[in-house]
């Protein structure tokens, strides 16, 4: 099959049980996520079996306040995770092409070791290393809100909307530092609920939902309203104005601050809508309704590649890659096999010339003048 036309770039962005705040909870999940290489194994082994670019781990540096973090009592459930270099050093052996993206930061590790712990995953896998750059708060990212779900189609358009903006802004600074467009690629999360029909998709979503514990609720809400007390509202109270003294970083702080303005939210509504993906865009539908929905984004400016964010892991990535992929392969968005052996080249990305190399090689010019 040609690849001559634009194509399609997918990562699997994986959290042990999954991303709904309430994973843990779902009967389908995998109670001991955390620490079973068995399910990290099908997980990375799926993804290659979709064809997918990448699958990427978040870390922290630090262990959770159930007091402050209100997806601790999930992270607490599921105990101890994997440090992600090890994990995929590991995995880079049961599979051969998808890519291993991991969260590091130098702030608090040594750039030296950091460095060589990245170069010998790269080595170990054989080109297959990436790094999910951290700075003090935040990682180098970009997140847009909220339901594809026709009965959201007016948060959806603004959605797409922010993303086309975001999109033409971000390749429009490229020329600039000398650099084509196609050589950096958007890639916004997704979190697609499915189902055989739009109404098996919404009871699918309303079942994940109803799975929030009530005090995990009020964590969400006491973590985005910092400083000001809530003991006085109901969850069916519309939710007040966001402070400025949020934990949230600035990106964020923007995203769900003109979530609760413009849709007029209440309390409950705005816990549950970050409970599926921290802000990240939610689509609830049929296969071809996912489809549809990344497609639009895809051809129209938004974006090249998506992360998927799967609810419950491992089913909904399973799902995915068996439900959704073949319609993307079937509208020509979406490749059938890999492109090459390295992450790099999978991703279209061209591999940079050697720096040692071209300054010897004008060193070299300017003794021969």
């Amino acid at each position: 099959m040609s690849t001559s036309k634009r194509q399609m770039r997918l990562g699997a962005f994986i959290m042990a049980t999954g991303h709904h705040v309430a994973a843990w909870r779902h009967p389908e999940a995998q109670a001991d996520a955390g620490l079973n290489i068995d399910h990290y194994r099908e997980l990375a082994q799926t993804a290659e079996r979709g064809k997918f670019d990448l699958v990427f781990v978040a870390d922290s540096p630090a262990g959770w306040d159930r007091a402050k973090d209100p997806e601790a009592l999930r992270r607490t459930a599921q105990g101890a995770h994997f440090e992600p270099l090890t994990l995929w050093a590991a995995l880079s052996q049961v599979t051969k092409h998808i890519g291993f993206v991991a969260t590091a930061s130098t702030t608090y590790e040594d750039p030296y070791l950091l460095a060589r712990r990245f170069a010998s995953l790269d080595y170990i896998s054989k080109g297959r290393a990436a790094w999910n750059v951290v700075t003090t708060g935040a990682d180098v990212s970009k997140n847009f809100s909220i339901s594809g779900h026709p009965a959201h189609a007016d948060r959806y358009e603004r959605a797409f909307e922010d993303a086309q903006e975001f999109y033409s802004d971000v390749k429009g600074r490229l020329a600039r530092y000398g650099r084509r467009s196609d050589e950096l690629l958007i890639s916004p999360g997704i979190f697609p609920v499915l189902g055989g029909t739009e109404a098996e998709a919404q009871a699918n979503y309303d079942h994940i939902q109803s799975l929030v514990h009530p005090s995990i609720a009020w964590n969400i809400l006491a973590r985005h309203y910092k400083g000001i007390d809530l003991s006085g509202y109901s969850l069916d109270d519309p939710a007040p104005p966001l402070p400025d003294n949020t934990e949230l970083n600035k990106s964020r702080l923007k995203l769900v601050s003109d979530l609760v303005s413009r849709n007029n939210l209440t309390l409950r509504q705005f816990y549950l809508a970050v409970a599926t993906a921290r802000g990240h865009r939610t689509v609830v539908g049929t296969p071809e309704q996912i489809a549809d929905a990344m497609q639009t984004w895809f051809e129209n400016g938004a974006a090249d590649a998506f992360n998927i964010m799967p609810p419950i892991l491992p089913t909904a990535l399973t799902d995915f890659v068996d439900q959704v992929v073949p319609i993307l392969r079937k509208r020509g968005l979406f490749r059938h096999e890999y492109e090459g052996t390295t992450l790099r080249e999978n991703l279209g990305l061209q591999r940079p010339p050697n720096g040692f190399v071209v300054q010897a090689g004008q060193q070299q010019v300017q003794a021969a003048v």
